[in-house]
């Protein structure tokens, strides 16, 4: 289960790139009438993948894609929606912030208390490079992790290419190199 603010953050990034009428369409083909969220709810993920199934069928892309572009989108988004003062705790820096996902986290859920985050570990960190562990109990949201650790290194001005994404059963890694 995914928390509707998870939702709000896919419906605004459609109603701002494509329009409200696109949501509309996208709601209907996903069978979600309620077209709506609410933020503290609880919807089953499967709901939010359909959404996601749709965008992108709509876009004629793939999911990959618009999981990516949601990634880049969430962090001014959650900003947005009041979430500022947990990204303080983040730190002042690209790989700092990195490293302090989980105490975000952690924050995050004192207003969510059924929050099930994923986990993020940075290993065999050089001046080059580095390489980033994400763990979850949802399995294919690697691409929206990509497009949050761009986004947030291009919020420190750091330029990033992500060399290589490794799955396995347990986690992903990826591999991060400074440009």
């Amino acid at each position: 289960m995914m928390y509707g603010l998870i939702g709000i953050a896919v419906k605004k990034l459609v109603e701002t790139e494509m329009g409200a009428q696109a949501w509309v369409e996208i709601c209907d083909k996903a069978e979600f009438p309620e077209r709506d969220f609410i933020k503290t709810d609880y919807y089953d993920d499967k709901l939010i993948f359909e959404l996601v199934q749709q965008v992108s069928d709509k876009l004629n892309t793939s999911t990959d894609e618009v999981l990516k572009k949601f990634g880049h989108y969430w962090i001014d988004f959650a900003i947005s929606e009041g979430y500022g003062e947990a990204y303080k705790i983040g730190g002042n820096s690209f790989i700092d912030f990195l490293k302090n996902l989980n105490k975000l986290h952690l924050y995050v859920a004192t207003s969510f208390s059924n929050l099930q985050p994923p986990h993020f570990q940075v290993v065999n960190e050089s001046e080059q490079d580095f390489d980033l562990i994400y763990r979850s109990t949802r399995d294919g949201l690697e691409f929206m992790v990509i497009g949050l650790v761009e986004a947030l290194a291009t919020k420190f001005n750091k330029t990033i290419s992500i060399t290589d994404v490794i799955k396995d059963s347990e986690k992903v890694l990826l591999k991060v190199k400074y440009i």
